[in-house]
């Protein structure tokens, strides 16, 4: 268990600061947190870790943040996220659902990638941008709602999406791959 206590002047989690951690289950930031940034792979390889709730500053997930946390079930993302970087949550098998704010406007290159247990996903109308292969091997996707303010859809999204049975398309979509 890693907690950050109350008022704590740390602001920034380094590149791979946790990375490999193989034994750590859950991350608290006591409130107020002053955590702004989360660095490039702080927590990848984390398989233990099931929830985390990133802190209300932090405005980027960052490449890989969550790569390969195969117990990982539920992540909490505060309204200040607006984008979701590259392989950012790649390979977390267990990662059920994920609750979108409506500040998110980008999700990145093969940010759920192999989320093998993922059903549904509902993208906010404030994305603008889905990246290639953002959901692609999410074997048990089912169902996605894409954001009504959408333009295009970039290659292979969905690719291996094996249990994909609805896409709702907004009429905004002029593109797709």
């Amino acid at each position: 268990k890693v907690k950050i206590a109350p008022n704590s002047e740390l602001q920034i989690i380094g590149k791979r600061a946790f990375s490999s951690c193989e034994k750590i289950q859950k991350v608290t930031f006591e409130t107020p947190s002053s955590i702004t940034s989360i660095g490039e792979r702080a927590f990848e390889e984390c398989k233990s870790l099931v929830h985390f709730e990133i802190p209300p500053k932090v405005t980027v997930i960052e490449y890989g943040t969550f790569d390969s946390c195969s117990k990982l079930e539920k992540v909490t993302i505060p309204s200040s996220v607006t984008k979701i970087c590259e392989r950012a949550f790649g390979r977390c098998s267990s990662l059920k659902q994920i609750e979108f704010p409506s500040s998110i406007t980008s999700i990145g290159k093969g940010s759920f990638s192999e989320c093998s247990s993922l059903e549904k996903v509902n993208l906010p109308s404030s994305v603008a941008s889905i990246e290639k292969r953002a959901f692609s091997q999410c074997t048990s996707l089912k169902e996605i709602i894409l954001s009504s303010s959408l333009e295009s859809i970039s290659k292979k999204v969905f690719n291996k999406c094996k249990s994909l049975i609805k896409v709702k398309m907004p009429s905004s979509v002029k593109s797709i791959g």
